[in-house]
């Protein structure tokens, strides 16, 4: 049986590393799984005291830059391009594993060949909502607009930061159990970025990871490359992790991130 790849993308993200690290493994076939670390920035992440030695592999991987999200994931990529994997997985460090039968489930999808992307059901800690599907459609004019308003004026820009960080603080996460397990596959136009499980129909079209800027916006070019190939992404509720968001992007200052998300949406919208 092909073995799973999963890459984290690190950035002075040490310690929820270390959690999604040591729920990995919990899980049942974690001797099929290959752990790659991209340390983005920082020390080399440590991984004393943890039990890697039930993975099938695990290395960590220091780049001279800061190469992102999906740079990190075409770096591990170029450091194992010789191993045939049954997934590829790209994940944030703040992604954990509390289904101890994930991957058994992931080993037993049947999924037509077009499928190129699987979208978990994914849990935020901080609200209990669930993340996936991310779009179910493409997004039409109203949405694209409003985008354009939101990334033009800095001033809607931090209305809306401050009327999230209101209704974050007013909602309560529901803890961890699973939503919607027993529901059927569908077929969605974007998945959520905290995590990504890739088949090998998406790696054919490698050579467009590099239109997906350094940070944001990976959704919805994701979705629009799988729909432009006519390649599928299905959303699968019986695959179920929490998210405990914002270990990477709470790092950044509010404009720094407005940057980020504007050069981001305006080069998918070019795209669009």
């Amino acid at each position: 049986m092909s073995p799973i790849q999963i890459v984290f993308a690190s950035y002075r993200c040490a310690e929820p590393l270390r959690r999604a690290i040591s729920s990995l493994a919990l899980c049942d076939r974690s001797e099929q799984l290959e752990i790659i670390i991209v340390e983005n920035d920082g020390e080399a992440f440590s991984y004393s005291g943890l039990d890697v030695d039930r993975f099938r592999a695990f290395q960590v991987l220091k780049p001279k830059d800061n190469l992102g999200y999906f740079g990190a994931m075409s770096f591990a990529f170029d450091a194992t391009h010789a191993t045939e994997y049954a997934y590829r997985i790209l994940c944030n460090p703040d992604i954990e594993f509390v289904q101890r039968d994930f991957f058994s489930r992931l080993y037993s999808l049947e999924l037509l060949d077009d499928v190129a992307i699987v979208a978990p059901s994914v849990r935020c800690t901080k609200t209990g909502s669930m993340q996936n599907p991310y779009m179910r459609s493409a997004p039409q004019f109203t949405r694209r607009l409003w985008w354009r308003v939101l990334y033009g004026s800095r001033v809607v820009y931090f209305l809306r930061f401050l009327a999230e960080r209101i209704k974050m603080s007013t909602e309560q996460a529901s803890g961890v159990e699973e939503s919607n397990t027993g529901a059927l596959p569908e077929k969605i136009y974007a998945p959520h970025g905290s995590m990504l499980i890739f088949r090998e129909p998406f790696f054919r079209k490698r050579d467009l990871l590099k239109l997906i800027p350094f940070l944001y916006a990976e959704e919805l070019f994701i979705g629009e490359i799988c729909a432009r190939a006519n390649l599928s992404v299905t959303f699968v509720p019986s695959l179920f992790v929490l998210h405990r968001s914002n270990a990477v992007t709470g790092l950044m200052p509010v404009w720094t991130r407005f940057a980020l998300q504007r050069k981001a949406i305006k080069a998918f919208l070019n795209y669009y």
